[in-house]
């Protein structure tokens, strides 16, 4: 049971909570994240923000510790959640959409917290790439080909996931699995799994293939259901997934050691990698797009913005 009956009265309650310097931060159609620091000195939270445009900036702003603790146990409890005193993390979606991650003494050396605005501002393939990249892309969707989407932090790799499931035939059925509900899935035949303590990801893949979904789409492959994931791919099922990475092959290295396999069920699993970085100007775009060959293990470059 939620605390909170509406969006906008668990809106305002965080947002007294915050302080008024970070829900004006928010309300900036610019800002990407806000971020707090722990200044053992002042027992209070430093205040950063990242506008999109190189690194994040100090607001100057303070905001004090108890109160970054008493909203994280607030924002806990709305989902049936206990801050662990030994083990303090939280990570959820707020109800405006935002992504918010939690840490406290012991795990850090005070409160620190981050804000992401996530898919505030819905983007399209064609922000992310040329128009030769996005006819490459397009095509692939429409062929029904498995694609794994790459990047670092804060590289816009869930951003560009929903770019991609926009693509997708509105008349099929897609089976969206996450970890928290950060993707925005457009209307349609669309059923949604979340990870629990009791059901995690690689569950939620083998449970799923009953449901007869068009496509599974993994928000993002960071443990054993990457298995369950490329076994499904590799029998006639397709979709999506994101992976932290480093650049396009490390994207099949990196999911070859969470999966405990070889590049053969890899190559016979996913038919396309693409990988998205953000540039020192704040824009995101696709640099990397590697196409598998089948058979074997090798991988074929396709045209990218490298270079730009």
């Amino acid at each position: 049971m939620q605390l909170y009956s509406t969006k906008r009265e668990l809106d305002t309650v965080v947002a007294e909570l915050f302080g008024a310097t970070v829900a004006e931060l928010l309300s900036d159609r610019a800002m990407q994240e806000v971020a707090g620091n722990y200044v053992a000195a002042l027992d209070a939270v430093r205040v950063f923000a990242d506008y999109g445009a190189g690194p994040m900036r100090d607001t100057g702003a303070t905001i004090p510790a108890v109160a970054i603790e008493a909203a994280s146990r607030l924002l806990a409890s709305d989902v049936n959640k206990v801050l662990d005193p030994a083990v303090p993390f939280l990570n959820r979606v707020l109800a405006s959409g935002f992504r918010y991650h939690y840490a406290g003494y012991p795990v850090s050396d005070g409160a620190r917290f981050s804000i992401r605005t996530l898919h505030r501002i819905l983007r399209l393939l064609s922000d992310f790439m040329t128009v030769e990249e996005e006819r490459l892309i397009r095509n692939a969707i429409l062929a029904n080909k498995t694609i794994l989407v790459g990047g670092g932090t804060s590289s816009g790799k869930t951003t560009l996931l929903n770019a991609m499931i926009a693509a997708i035939p509105v008349e099929e059925r897609l089976m969206i699995l996450e970890d928290e509900p950060e993707l925005q899935v457009r209307e349609g035949n669309v059923m949604r799994g979340q990870a629990t303590a009791k059901a995690d990801l690689g569950r939620h893949v083998f449970e799923t293939l009953r449901d007869r979904p068009d496509r599974i789409i993994v928000g993002e492959v960071r443990g054993p259901e990457a298995y369950a994931m490329l076994d499904a791919f590799s029998t006639g099922h397709t979709g999506f997934a994101t992976m932290h990475a480093n650049g396009a092959a490390e994207v099949l290295t990196r999911l070859a050691r969470l999966a405990q396999c070889d590049q053969q069920l890899i190559s016979e699993a996913i038919d396309l990698v693409i990988y998205v970085e953000r540039q020192p100007d704040g824009r995101r775009i696709v640099t990397q797009i590697r196409e598998l060959t089948k058979p074997g293990t090798g991988m074929k470059p396709a045209p990218t913005q490298e270079g730009k």
